[in-house]
C-alpha cells in the first residue's frame, strides 16, 4: 500500500498582541512567512500511526524570537496520547517562521499556540477536539 501525503488540515493560532517587553503576551493573529509543507508533514507523520491509520491533533505553545522563529516549544495537548504526534509536532517547529511584527507590533517575546491536525488522504482521520479543552486557558499547559 502506498501511503498518501499527510494533510495539514489546520495550522491556526490562538494568539493577543505581543510587545517587545511583554514576555507573557500571546500573538493574536500571527502572520506566517513560512509554514511546513504537506510533504514535510508527511515525512514527520508518526510511522506506527500511519500504519494503523490513526490520525491525531496536537497543540504547541512556543515563544517567538526577534526574527520570528519559534523556540522553547512544548506540547500542551496531544490526541491520542503516546502515538508520536507530540514528537512530530515538536520536530515541525523549524519549519514555522512568523513575520517579526504583526500590525506593526514586535512579536519578540510573545507566545503562540499552534494546533496541528494530523491526518492522511488514505484514511487516518483526526479525532474530535474534547469539548472541555481550550488551549488558551488549559491550566496544565506549560
Amino acid at each position: 500500500m502506498i501511503a498518501q501525503p499527510a494533510t495539514l488540515v489546520a495550522v491556526l493560532a490562538l494568539l493577543a498582541p505581543a510587545t517587545e517587553t511583554a514576555v507573557s503576551s500571546q500573538v493574536m493573529t500571527p502572520q506566517w512567512e513560512r509554514l511546513p509543507s504537506s510533504a514535510t508533514l508527511d515525512e514527520l507523520f508518526p510511522p506506527l500511526a500511519r500504519q494503523y491509520r490513526i490520525g491525531g491533533r496536537t497543540w504547541m505553545r512556543c515563544s517567538v524570537t526577534d526574527d520570528g522563529k519559534l523556540q522553547g516549544c512544548a506540547v500542551i495537548k496531544e490526541i491520542p496520547e503516546n502515538q508520536g504526534f507530540g514528537d512530530a509536532a515538536l520536530r515541525s517547529v523549524r519549519y514555522f517562521k512568523m513575520t517579526p511584527t504583526v500590525r506593526g507590533i514586535p512579536v519578540k517575546g510573545g507566545t503562540v499556540i499552534i494546533p496541528i491536525v494530523w491526518q492522511t488522504d488514505d484514511g487516518a482521520k483526526a479525532p474530535p477536539i474534547p469539548p472541555d479543552f481550550n488551549p488558551a486557558t488549559n491550566p496544565s499547559a506549560p
